[in-house]
């Protein structure tokens, strides 16, 4: 029956280690017929470094001694070839006690060792993969850390990961969550993947990480654990929070703010901008913002289009837009260009305020001057006419005293007599 085995090798050594008989398992094991190895040493079986620190020999002692021996090796084939075997040796003795050889039991294992390091290989992979994510990972074997990279260790305030194994998974999170933590996991092992959650983590020092879970069943050591991905909302809360106060700030700003596209595509339009141009936001989002630019502007905003585009700042200015109403309205509009992380332009945001009152304030203060120049002119004028009478009316005064001078010393000379005319007779 033993000679028809053909799975294991099965073969006797005599007391000195010799090989005494060789079954149809034996040779297609190692490649022996049996008259080629029965009377050979059966360290012929095991690789030169095995030999040379004199391996086979201690087995065949410890076996001697306790009756059997049994590992897990290498063993070598007659053409020189390895293969991976699990090795049984048993001591024989007679009736009599007296030691009469050995039965020696190989089984080989190299496709189950080839299928075991590819798993751990793929293992390994996997262990990298994981340790290179940006994301907390833990693996949750029968409710205790197995596995956890070093962003989970750094997310909770752990160094290094080691720390961590074995430690039962609820101890990380607040207790607050717990209950949502085991639905998560009996749902997990229900379903084998569960959809993100918010929850929260407790770090080491006690302060509470918002956190987006999600889980899914895996193999892990050919036993069943589930995989945990926690993802850190600390900045996405902040960037959330900024956002809001941002939008916050521009709603109520007072002035209108207007989010457009670089093709002039209308993106976003504040409270002000409705009260300022007159359309509600539904009438313009996605419209081209030249709705609210007159005919004889458009030129102006090309201009001040472009000089965003080539990455330029625009100073602010003051122009002419049309209401919904068809009414022209003077504003002062200031456009800031939307840049990301590179500094590339991606969108505009133009700021406008109704400068209609100052415009017309600034006329009135305008022709208020103009009137005072005027005054100061005529003023000016009739002064110099002033001047100009009172010295007339000096030289008149002048010349009225002189000419009465003049005739107070005129005397009056009466005509001489007419001389006598001589009558001839």
């Amino acid at each position: 029956m033993v000679e028809s085995v053909r799975d294991y090798a099965i073969f006797m050594l005599d007391p000195a280690g010799n090989v005494a008989s060789w079954n149809t398992g034996a040779e297609q094991m190692k490649g022996y017929r049996a008259h080629e190895i029965i009377g050979k040493h059966f360290s012929c079986f095991y690789t030169a470094p095995d030999v040379a620190r004199g391996h086979p020999h201690e087995e065949l002692k410890i076996a001697l001694a306790e009756g059997r021996y049994e590992e897990e090796g290498q063993r070598v084939r007659k053409d020189g070839s390895l293969f991976w075997a699990i090795v049984t040796i048993t001591a024989l003795r007679d009736h009599f006690g007296q030691h009469v050889g050995f039965a020696k039991v190989t089984r080989d294992i190299s496709s189950q060792k080839a299928a075991e390091d590819a798993l751990r290989a793929s293992q390994e992979r996997y262990r990298r993969l994981l340790e290179l994510m940006p994301d907390a990972v833990l693996v949750d074997l029968n409710g205790k850390i197995a596995f956890c990279n070093s962003a989970f260790a750094r997310l909770v305030g752990a160094s290094p990961c080691d720390e961590l194994l074995g430690t039962p998974v609820f101890d990380v999170f607040a207790e607050k969550y717990h209950d949502a933590l085991r639905a998560l996991i009996e749902s997990t092992k229900r379903e084998g993947s569960l959809a993100p959650l918010d929850e929260e983590i407790v770090m080491r020092d006690g302060t509470c990480v918002p956190v987006e879970v999600s889980a899914t069943l895996i193999s892990y050591e050919e036993r069943e654990a589930i995989l945990i991905c926690l993802h850190d909302l600390t900045v996405r809360r902040q960037v959330e929070e900024t956002a809001f106060k941002l939008a916050s700030i521009i709603e109520g700003n007072d002035n209108a703010v207007i989010g457009k596209n670089l093709d002039g595509t209308i993106t976003s339009w504040n409270p002000a901008a409705e009260r300022l141009y007159g359309y509600p936001a539904s009438e313009v989002l996605g419209k081209h913002i030249t709705v609210i630019i007159p005919a004889d502007r458009l030129d102006e905003y090309r201009r001040m289009m472009q000089m965003i585009a080539q990455g330029n700042n625009v100073p602010p200015f003051e122009t002419v837009r049309r209401r919904k109403d068809g009414k022209l309205i003077d504003v002062s509009v200031n456009f800031s260009p939307v840049r990301d992380r590179t500094g590339k332009v991606l969108a505009t945001s133009v700021f406008a305020q109704d400068i209609t009152e100052k415009k017309r304030l600034q006329e009135q203060f305008r022709q208020a001057q103009k009137m005072e120049a005027i005054g100061r002119l005529a003023g000016g004028v009739a002064h110099d006419f002033n001047n100009l009478l009172t010295i007339i009316s000096g030289y008149n005064t002048s010349m009225s005293s002189s000419t009465s001078r003049i005739r107070l010393a005129i005397v009056p000379i009466a005509p001489p007599n007419p001389p006598a005319i001589a009558k001839s007779y």
